[in-house]
């Protein structure tokens, strides 16, 4: 955007203010009128896209709709370079206007506005690309990479024809009384699972040796 506008002589009736003289209340008032508009008081963004649009009026798209019924910012929309940053923010604007439906409904709200962007496509498809939300929506949906179970998971077999073994423990029991007190000893558990129908079998064995899981295994 322009620092400031010039505001024409015809123009500048408009946007006359009173104000002491030398700044002292108790002088009279003088009566002044603004030759520009800065830019930074209340009004800016108001008048900022009234002088846009105003001085923009010699650079619109002509053609043979003069007789049409449409809007006039529809029949003569305005040119915008498309390595302005004014279009990357028209971009952005009617992109979230449009609730982030893509490239052709973003390009459709910025003609139905008054907007033609030389080389609209190109600036679009960045936006786009560049988009958070976008990216997030149209994203692929995750899948679960998973292998294939083995063939002794999924074959119909008689139970514990094919079995997984796993041994948990130890408890603390109480194995006798005695004069002096109680004996304590410990128990471990075999796990025999089934692979095809999931069926279980526990067996207690009284220590981790190869003789007594051969025992627990008959």
């Amino acid at each position: 955007m322009f620092y400031r506008l010039i505001v024409t002589e015809d123009h500048r009736d408009f946007l006359r203010f009173f104000w002491y003289r030398n700044s002292d209340p108790n002088e009279e008032l003088i009566e002044y009128r603004m030759k520009v508009h800065v830019f930074g008081n209340t009004p800016s963004p108001a008048v900022a896209m009234y002088g846009s649009q105003k001085t923009v009026e010699n650079a619109n798209v002509g053609g043979c709709l003069s007789q049409s019924p449409l809007p006039i910012t529809q029949k003569q929309p305005i040119i915008i370079d498309r390595k302005s940053h004014a279009a990357i923010l028209l971009v952005r604007h009617y992109h979230e206007r449009v609730q982030h439906q893509g490239r052709v409904f973003t390009e459709a709200a910025l003609r139905s506005h008054g907007f033609w962007i030389i080389g609209a496509l190109k600036i679009i498809n960045s936006v786009l690309h560049k988009c958070v939300i976008c990216r997030k929506l149209r994203r692929p949906s995750s899948q679960q990479i998973m292998t294939d179970l083995p063939a002794d998971r999924v074959v119909p077999s008689p139970p514990f024809t094919i079995v997984g073994v796993d041994v948990f423990g130890p408890w603390n029991i109480v194995a006798r009384r005695t004069r002096g007190g109680l004996a304590h000893s410990k128990r471990w558990a075999v796990l025999f699972s089934c692979l095809t129908s999931r069926a279980i079998h526990i067996a207690v064995i009284e220590e981790l040796s190869s003789s007594t899981f051969i025992n627990a295994l008959a």
